[in-house]
């Protein structure tokens, strides 16, 4: 493209004929129009030229512009203008325009032969077809088109092609337009949630047709045309198949799952899309083939979401909330066992067993019972079908034979409800009860019962060692054993001390109970004054103190929410201790640096937890019925929000994370924070309403 331009004649005896051409002024958008000025004449060379000066017509873009002429009397070396004007030249529809200027030539003191060729050249392109620009298109929404037209006379007329879909958005419009982009434009698209079309824009002068131009654009779907849930689209009901419950028709806590059915016919899909695919989930876990059924429900009560997707990914669900029957396995109360006589009252010298126990089971709202029944072996043989009884009534379960007094027998009465569970209760029956019996043939002995093993001294479950200092049978030393037991017992709420003396070493047992605290300790302490039956004279400043050594301390609440610093542990020979988590990583091989968390809560509406490598993390959920909105820019409704961060607790911050999910369309959210607070900006294109919000904080805590 060219503003000016020359073209000459060849050069002869140093001179030659042109013409020259260039723009005068700014070319015309409106009239698309360009003018330009011309001058044709002499450059002559080294000789005088007094006479017989001649040049031909010029013509510019076919119009002759100067008719020739002859000269003379050039006698000073300079340029010579023979004529000069200008020229309107108008251009294609286009904007653009090429001229021609014409062959002419030159005549010189008798010489004719200076000639020039023909030459074109191009002018610059006056714009004229308007391109358009469009913004965020979303079917169903407003979409701006952008006109940068080259003149204000310019008008538009727009259409679009989208998919076999087409129509007319608009006709003479200006600078600008806004579309309302037809929902059924997503019925071009039914398995995806995009799609491109060609948005054209042909521009005119009054009726005169300037030019087109057409440019592509992508139009998604929005959330808002997930499918539409009738009543009864979804059940949720009981699978208790392949359980103990199968039996029972209701919701059983611990053996139920939840079962899913679908109807498509209360489904509407928008738009051409279809069902793609159900899913139901509990607990996080999801459940998408056929049958829609989760995992055992544990709890008592329970939400299970059903959900459906469309063949485009927009997905709608329902929460089903579950109530179910409580469960627990039978359990046996006030349940005895004994030696009896034949109507089943307890005597020593019985030749039956007889057993009384109740159950408590699970109703299960009347679809759940319990059958108790009592069993009798002897020692070493097996237990038979077992004796029906009745709760809380005496009866005898050996049946008519009459059991020996001089053996032991082994009982048990079992709980058994409709699901099968059992709770069992076992004793040993004893041989009849005598002061002292000794075995036939001398080679057994039994204080409190019937002697019955061989090279055995037995005593009576019931008896016990009394007095004794030391018993030593089979290398086993227990010193003190006769009340070691006894005194625990009586002394944990009075003098928690209890000693002994083994005539070499001085022993203590502390059981110091103070609040809601209990430590036991078994230790050496040459400090204290222990005699040898077991009485100890503590010193002064130690009264009521725990002692140097190494305790087991129970507390009767628990915080589960806080890591301990300590931990028990056993080593080889038994001995209690208490060790940092890092002391029991190094005694287990596991490398220092391992994190590990060591305080998780709440505060302030925020979660936490706590890393032994300092670091933290902070994260809440929180939901609005109606946030409300800050403003709206771009088409996009905002909400500036605040919350306030927990005091004291987040010394740097490393990421900050924000995500919503607010009204009913496309919503997206940004976020920060200072050691204060958290800030974040929700975004959406519907204006506003109900919306779940996300927010994350990884950081440092120390």
């Amino acid at each position: 493209m060219a503003t000016s331009g020359v073209i000459s004649t060849n050069t002869k005896y140093g001179s030659c004929f042109w013409v020259k051409w260039g723009i005068s002024g700014s070319q015309s958008i409106a009239g698309n129009k360009t003018t330009i000025a011309w001058s044709c004449g002499l450059t002559p060379g080294e000789q005088y030229y007094t006479n017989a000066i001649k040049m031909s017509a010029v013509s510019i873009a076919g119009v002759k512009v100067y008719d020739g002429g002859t000269y003379s009397n050039i006698t000073d070396y300079k340029d010579r203008t023979f004529a000069s004007g200008t020229l309107e030249l108008s251009h294609n529809a286009d904007g653009t325009k090429s001229f021609t200027v014409a062959a002419f030539s030159g005549w010189l003191y008798g010489n004719g032969d200076y000639t020039a060729a023909a030459k074109s050249f191009t002018l610059p392109t006056i714009p004229r077809a308007t391109t358009p620009t469009i913004g965020p298109v979303t079917i169903g929404g407003k979409a701006t088109i952008s006109l940068p037209r080259a003149s204000a006379s310019f008008t538009h007329t727009l259409t679009y092609t989208f998919g076999s879909a087409s129509g007319t958005i608009a006709t003479k419009a200006g600078s600008s337009y806004t579309w309302t982009v037809p929902e059924s434009l997503a019925a071009q698209i039914t398995s995806k949630l995009s799609g491109t079309g060609t948005l054209t824009c042909k521009t005119y002068k009054g009726s005169t047709l300037v030019g087109t131009k057409s440019v592509s654009f992508t139009a998604a779907v929005p959330g808002s045309m997930k499918p539409d849930l009738g009543t009864g689209w979804a059940a949720v009901s009981y699978d208790n198949s392949g359980t103990k419950a199968s039996a029972i028709a209701a919701w059983v806590q611990g053996y139920s799952k939840a079962k899913a059915t679908f109807n498509s016919s209360k489904i509407t899909c928008k738009q051409g899309a279809t069902v793609k695919k159900y899913s139901i989930t509990y607990l996080g876990k999801t459940v998408s083939a056929s049958p829609y059924r989760t995992g055992t429900i544990t709890a008592t009560s329970a939400k299970v979401r059903c959900t459906v997707t469309d063949s485009r990914g927009l997905t709608a669900y329902e929460d089903f909330p579950i109530t179910l029957l409580a469960y627990a396995k039978p359990a046996l109360n006030g349940v005895k066992l004994y030696r009896s006589d034949a109507e089943g009252k307890a005597a020593d010298s019985g030749t039956h067993i007889a057993g009384i126990a109740t159950a408590k089971y699970s109703s299960l709202g009347g679809k759940n019972s319990v059958t108790i029944k009592g069993y009798w072996k002897a020692v070493g043989g097996s237990y038979g079908s077992g004796v029906a009884m009745q709760a809380g009534t005496a009866g005898i379960i050996s049946g008519s034979a009459e059991l020996s007094t001089e053996k032991s027998y082994t009982a048990k009465i079992a709980a058994t409800d409709s699901l099968g569970n059992t709770a069992v209760y076992e004793a040993t029956i004893p041989t009849e009860k005598v002061a002292f019996h000794l075995k036939e043939g001398g080679d057994g002995a039994a204080f409190g019962k019937i002697s019955e093993t061989a090279k055995a001294l037995e005593l009576a479950a019931d008896w016990e060692f009394k007095g004794a200092k030391k018993v030593s049978a089979g290398g086993l030393d227990i010193s003190g054993a006769s009340e070691l037991g006894s005194h625990m017992n009586q002394r944990v709420t009075g003098n928690p001390w209890y000693g002994l003396n083994d005539g070499t070493n001085q022993w203590h047992l502390q059981a110091l109970q103070d609040s809601n605290k209990l430590a036991l300790g078994l230790t050496w302490d040459s400090s204290l004054k222990i005699d040898t039956d077991g009485n100890v004279t503590l010193p002064e400043n130690l009264t009521g103190k725990y002692l140097t050594g190494t305790w087991l301390q129970a507390t009767a609440a628990t915080d589960l929410g806080k890591a301990p610093p300590y931990v028990c542990v056993f080593d080889a020979k038994g001995w209690l201790y208490k060790r940092k988590l890092s002391e029991l990583f190094s005694d287990m091989g596991i490398p220092a640096q391992k994190d590990y968390v060591v305080e998780r809560g709440t505060s302030s509406s925020w979660h936490y937890e706590k890393w032994n490598s300092g670091k933290l993390e902070l994260w809440r959920q929180t939901t609005s019925s109606n946030l409300g909105t800050t403003g709206q820019i771009n088409g996009w409704y905002y909400r500036a929000y605040t919350v306030a961060l927990p005091p004291n607790l987040l010394k740097t911050i490393q990421d900050v994370q924000c995500n919503c999910v607010w009204g009913t369309g496309v919503s997206f959210a940004s976020g920060s924070a200072d050691a204060a607070n958290f800030k974040a900006i929700y975004f959406s294109n519907q204006n506003g309403g109900a919306g779940t919000f996300w927010h994350r904080i990884t950081g440092t805590w120390k």
